[in-house]
């Protein structure tokens, strides 16, 4: 079987480690293997710094490139370039190719709402659809002179892997998908589907899991766990800056505790109509309703925000603090750990008797823990763990919010069919540095300034560094007004 590998520098994890391990696994099936680099056609490249830059760190990095690399293990390798004055893309295609650069515009900006058609938008928006562009010609006239059996390519949801994707598609080719893996460290996601298809990806947790009984998926979802749990886990970054274990500053109570868990919502924000069935303005009104329906006095109520907060843009943050600051002034009960808190997310699972969540990963792992949880949104896991959803206002009264005996048998076997998807790195990032970059150091970080980009997204770099000091400093305030009982926005 021929297996084509499709490869970006794009990619923000790992990348090399990835696809050399995914390749040499593939060749190991007796597959005939060759590996197109299709960096050229995406706006960003996410390279290693200079080789001088890293030195003068305290850092390494290899000189053997990819190409050596594969080369040397007999595997193929080639690279596209753009081409000029390409014709126009097929209208299907086009379409495509315009929710793929909205979906990638979002991620880039970190905002779930990016500013309208300022000069600047549309010009990061016609400078991603312009690399992109001329992918799909050139994929297809590979595929033709390269005949495929299959296609595996990474996630297929920004523009230039869409157009690789529908370029395979259209030439009748099988196509997989690839990226970082979900579960476990050090891994890669192979799969039949995208990542973020949420109904594909629950759909096959039965046939994923089939050989495994209800024993063996619970072993396999608690050691998920507990190593998600983990301060300095790998598969959590978040958890590094939270406690260790209960920090015994809140008293007792008889009462019942309710728990809400914000959500990233930006990079939702264009995964497709299967995401957004609910019929809330937001998660904050969603919260306001469940609120307002809870008796007030009669509950423990905690809103803690998603660390992620610290890394989206400064007027997604401003958003996120009116929405909160009104909640604050509706019911003053309601004690709000901001994004920098380190009071850690699994202690409140364990001391809530209601969790409420938008689509966090949380609502999985308290459900795995046989816990009540409400979603208010469509979440990846929730046709597969007992959870129940709020979708809209009329699902909201008191009699849907009583707790129940939740079986947690669902939360596990979906978590195995994540771990039984993973495979492990067989190539590590040593291979081509000293640094793991998914924990890349600051001056490393720096040296990101070196890679081959335009001025305008190494200026764009500078202010994410900028923006993401920021939103920890205005956590900190947020966190010690709230310890004296003011509003985020003061009086």
């Amino acid at each position: 079987m021929k297996t084509t590998i499709v490869f970006s520098l794009s990619s923000t994890y790992r990348p090399r480690s990835v696809v050399a391990s995914l390749a040499l696994d593939q060749k190991a099936l007796g597959h005939e293997v060759e590996v197109v680099d299709i960096t050229d056609f995406s706006h960003i490249i996410q390279d290693l710094p200079p080789t001088w830059f890293a030195k003068l760190c305290g850092e390494t990095v290899h000189s053997r490139n990819l190409c050596a690399f594969l080369t040397e293990n007999e595997i193929g390798y080639s690279m596209l370039t753009r081409g000029a004055n390409s014709p126009e893309l097929p209208p299907g295609v086009a379409n495509e190719l315009e929710d793929a650069v909205r979906s990638e515009l979002v991620t880039y900006l970190r905002d779930d709402q990016p500013p309208g058609l300022n000069r600047a938008t549309s010009r990061l928006e016609s400078d991603i659809s312009r690399a992109a562009f001329s992918l799909f010609r050139k994929f297809s006239e590979y595929l033709k002179e390269n005949r495929s059996d299959r296609i595996l390519i990474p996630n297929g949801r920004v523009a230039h892997q869409r157009l690789a994707l529908l370029a395979a598609l259209d030439a009748g080719i099988q196509a997989e998908y690839y990226e970082t893996g979900r579960a476990t460290p050090n891994s890669y996601y192979l799969g039949s589907h995208q990542v973020h298809d949420r109904i594909g990806t629950q759909r096959i947790v039965k046939a994923v899991t089939k050989n495994l009984s209800d024993e063996d998926c619970r072993k396999e979802a608690m050691q998920w766990l507990e190593k998600r749990q983990a301060t300095d886990s790998s598969i959590n970054p978040f958890s590094r800056g939270w406690n260790a274990s209960p920090t015994g500053n809140d008293q007792e109570s008889v009462k019942p505790t309710a728990v809400f868990f914000t959500s990233s919502v930006d990079e939702f924000a264009s995964y497709g109509a299967e995401w957004q069935n609910h019929m809330w303005k937001n998660q904050f009104e969603a919260f306001q309703t469940i609120l307002a329906k809870l008796q007030q006095g009669s509950f423990n109520c905690v809103l803690r925000v998603h660390p992620n907060l610290v890394n989206k843009s400064r007027q997604y943050v401003r958003r996120e603090k009116l929405e909160i600051s009104a909640l604050k002034s509706k019911f003053p009960h309601l004690k709000v750990l901001w994004h920098t808190s380190s009071d850690n997310s699994y202690d409140l699972i364990k001391k809530a008797d209601l969790i409420f969540v938008g689509r966090s990963t949380l609502g999985l792992e308290a459900s795995c823990l046989g816990k009540s949880v409400w979603v208010t949104t469509s979440a990846r896991y929730d046709d597969s763990a007992d959870v129940k959803r709020l979708l809209s206002p009329d699902d909201v009264d008191s009699d849907s919010l009583v707790p129940w005996q939740a079986k947690p048998q669902g939360a596990h076997r979906f978590i195995a069919s994540w771990v039984l998807q993973d495979h492990p790195l067989s190539v590590q990032e040593s291979q081509w540095s000293s640094w793991d970059s998914a924990r890349a150091p600051f001056a490393i970080r720096v040296g990101n300034l070196l890679v081959r980009n335009s001025l305008r997204h190494k200026l764009h770099l500078i202010m994410l560094e900028v923006t993401r000091l920021t939103n920890q400093w205005d956590g900190k305030r947020l966190e010690f007004l709230e310890g004296l009982g003011q509003s985020p926005l003061g009086k």
